[in-house]
């Protein structure tokens, strides 16, 4: 029952959280795919692409306000691409371990069928440190400090990196189901690295 002046606060999860919060973070989350997809196009601009999404993320949840924009995401995208030449290895690294996983699994060598698992861990491991480099770097930040800050938290926070893996493997279970999805993919991991990251937050390196 409410008075006649009383608000009827049955919506009030909508309007202040629950399911109009998840929409508005599904929306952030498929803006992300969207402008990450494309800045991803060259390949070799994938990491600054996810980097960039990452640091929108970070900033949209350490600053309370600050919404996911496409300027927003501009902005990161410059910071990231002019950081150096390490973010542009990353894409490189990983394609090399998944060709070599290719490789030895087409070739039928002896051990195939335990080298071709392995190499996919390998792979998934790399990317989660990649991620939580990521999710560490910033402007002020080198590359190295935030690689290590990376292992470091790979190493102490197992629970972290398997949630990552887990992650990893949903987008990758996501995408075959269809193209039309493809385009929401890019922001998972992202979104998923800075989660797992807010679990535990540490100051980043400087």
């Amino acid at each position: 029952m409410t008075g006649p002046h009383q608000v009827d606060d049955t919506s009030a999860p909508y309007r202040s959280g629950g399911f109009a919060a998840g929409l508005a973070r599904l929306a952030e989350v498929l803006v992300l795919g969207l402008l990450t997809l494309v800045a991803s196009l060259p390949l070799v601009t994938a990491y600054v692409a996810v980097t960039a999404a990452t640091t929108v993320l970070r900033d949209r949840s350490d600053i309370d306000g600050t919404g996911v924009t496409v300027r927003g995401y501009l902005r990161a995208l410059r910071a990231a691409a002019g950081s150096g030449w390490w973010p542009y290895l990353v894409p490189v690294a990983l394609a090399a371990v998944l060709a070599l996983d290719a490789v030895a699994v087409r070739a039928g060598l002896p051990g195939a069928t335990v080298i071709g698992p392995a190499l996919l861990l390998a792979t998934g491991l790399l990317t989660t440190v990649a991620l939580r480099a990521a999710v560490a770097w910033q402007p002020q930040t080198t590359w190295p400090a935030a690689a290590e800050q990376a292992l470091t938290r790979t190493r102490s926070d197992p629970t972290g990196t398997a949630l990552l893996l887990l992650a990893l493997l949903a987008v990758t279970l996501t995408a075959s189901l269809g193209p039309i999805l493809w385009p929401l993919l890019p922001g998972l991991p992202a979104l998923a690295a800075v989660a797992v990251d807010r679990r535990h937050p540490t100051p980043h390196p400087q």
